[in-house]
């Protein structure tokens, strides 16, 4: 499935609705974006995501369900159907599991941070935004293809205690750069990143544009959801499986 051990596109994927039809699946509906933390199939990604895609139906026999979408080369894309999701009960994020089996799921050099960044803060960021979806077109017809776009900005402000409409949660970074509908999801990283780990400050939720035409970006900071202990964890932290047998 990895074509180097650092190219984010094996790490960082869109989600998307798919039809199954015996082992193929069929690109149906986008939905946002995810990205692997830690060596055993779990991604995180913002739980409105997930939720706007009917949530996660069960193996086995069923028609519809959600999968992240992986390039296994430059012209094919791979699905690999989500099995787990839980829901952060006070913030926009979720965990899901990706059924890599029989293949062996990649591990990721995406780790929540344990730092507590403020405003001015600079991050780099990866995500699948929806209106590129129609570029890509082949004998009339538009491929529907999602394609990783990268973005930089800055930390604007810190948004404790204040809410944004829609959204879950009271904790926020408010960002210079909008990442567009479908970025929702996608991991904030530190421009002081290392080679071989990448520390994740925040996950992108949300945007909006001013009375004034400001458009700028959400993001829901790590010390909010790096020490939830979802049940499928069995007593791990997010920060914990990020950091597992790296």
């Amino acid at each position: 499935m990895l074509d180097s051990p650092l190219l984010v596109r094996d790490y960082v994927f869109p989600i998307m609705t798919v039809n199954i039809e015996g082992s193929n699946l069929h690109y149906k509906e986008f939905l946002g974006t995810g990205f692997l933390i830690g060596h055993r199939g779990y991604a995180l990604t913002a739980a409105h995501v997930i939720k706007n895609g009917g949530g996660v139906l069960r193996l086995g026999g069923l028609t519809h369900q959600i999968a992240g979408a992986f390039v296994i080369d430059d012209h094919t894309w791979k699905g690999y159907v989500i099995d787990k999701a839980e829901y952060h009960p006070d913030h926009d994020i979720a965990l899901v599991h990706l059924h890599f089996s029989p293949t062996q799921p990649p591990s990721s050099f995406l780790v929540i941070s344990e730092a507590i960044e403020y405003a001015s803060h600079a991050y780099s960021q990866w995500c699948y935004p929806r209106d590129i979806l129609h570029e890509i077109v082949k004998e009339g017809q538009s491929l529907q293809r999602p394609d990783l776009v990268y973005l930089e900005g800055y930390v604007r402000r810190r948004m404790p205690e204040i809410s944004l409409p829609s959204i879950l949660g009271q904790s926020f970074f408010e960002l210079s750069t909008p990442g567009g509908l479908g970025a929702s999801g996608s991991p904030l990283v530190s421009k002081h990143r290392t080679e071989d780990k990448w520390p994740v400050f925040a996950i992108y939720v949300a945007e909006r544009k001013s009375e004034t035409d400001l458009s700028v970006g959400y993001g829901v900071p790590s010390e909010a959801f790096r020490d939830w202990k979802p049940k499928t964890l069995e007593g791990r932290t997010l920060l914990e499986e990020s950091n597992y047998l790296l």
